[in-house]
This record gives C-alpha cells, sequence and structure tokens, in this order.
C-alpha cells in the first residue's frame, strides 16, 4: 500500500522501501529533468527583470501539468525539478522554452531516465 501511493504521487524512478534489513523494494516511474539556472555570470539586466513566478510557470506549461516539483535556491544556480514519464521528452519541451528567456542563458540540466548516475545527460544552453 505504501508503494502504492508513492507511486500515484509521482515517485522518480530508483526510488526505494528501505527496512531495518536493507531494500525492501525499488519503485517509481517517473524520470526527471533538473534545470539549474544560472545565478552569477548573465548580465545584470537579466536578473533585474526576472519574473521567477513567469519563468516556473512557461516552464510548467512546457513541461506538462503537475510536472515541477520545487525548486532549491543555490548560492550560484537555482535548481527548477521536473518530473514526467520520459525524461527526454520533458527536455525537449523545456530546451525550447529555455532558448527562448534570458535567464535560460547558460542554464545547466541534467536529464535523470534511470538511478544509475552515470545514465544521467548534462546540456549547458548555449548563451546568446
Amino acid at each position: 500500500m505504501i508503494v502504492d501511493v508513492l507511486q500515484r504521487s509521482g515517485a522518480p524512478v530508483g526510488s526505494q522501501l528501505l527496512g531495518t534489513g536493507g531494500v525492501i523494494r525499488e519503485f517509481g516511474e517517473q524520470q526527471s529533468v533538473a534545470v539549474y539556472l544560472d545565478g552569477t555570470t548573465l548580465p545584470d539586466e537579466v536578473y533585474a527583470n526576472l519574473d521567477f513566478d513567469d519563468v516556473v510557470t512557461r516552464l510548467t506549461e512546457a513541461a506538462g501539468a503537475d510536472s515541477y516539483h520545487g525548486y532549491w535556491p543555490g548560492p550560484e544556480e537555482t535548481g527548477l525539478f521536473f518530473f514526467g514519464r520520459d525524461a527526454e521528452a520533458t527536455f525537449a519541451a523545456l530546451e525550447a522554452v529555455l532558448r527562448q528567456m534570458p535567464i535560460g542563458q547558460n542554464a545547466r540540466v541534467v536529464i535523470r531516465a534511470t538511478r544509475e548516475s552515470m545514465q544521467n545527460r548534462t546540456v549547458r544552453i548555449p548563451r546568446y
């Protein structure tokens, strides 16, 4: 029942139910795409004109309803986290929007289709 509830709540691929003896069961179907926005090296006007809520709205619309699962404000980057059935398809939708927004320049995007970190792919959105 626990796994079923977590699965319906959007658990990412490679989630684990742990017990005292270790992993009881691995589960999860959602793949992730993490978008790390450059918070330090873009022109000052990019940050001055930034509407963070609009950025989140536009990216969420591109990635699909209920895809956005929060953000992390770091010292040099801000991470936005999206989940869906197909990380590559989610990335393709996000990439198109990131390339149109000034804050999308130099964004680091981590595409994670599996739990194995060696299979992750990182893409850097170019500056213009």
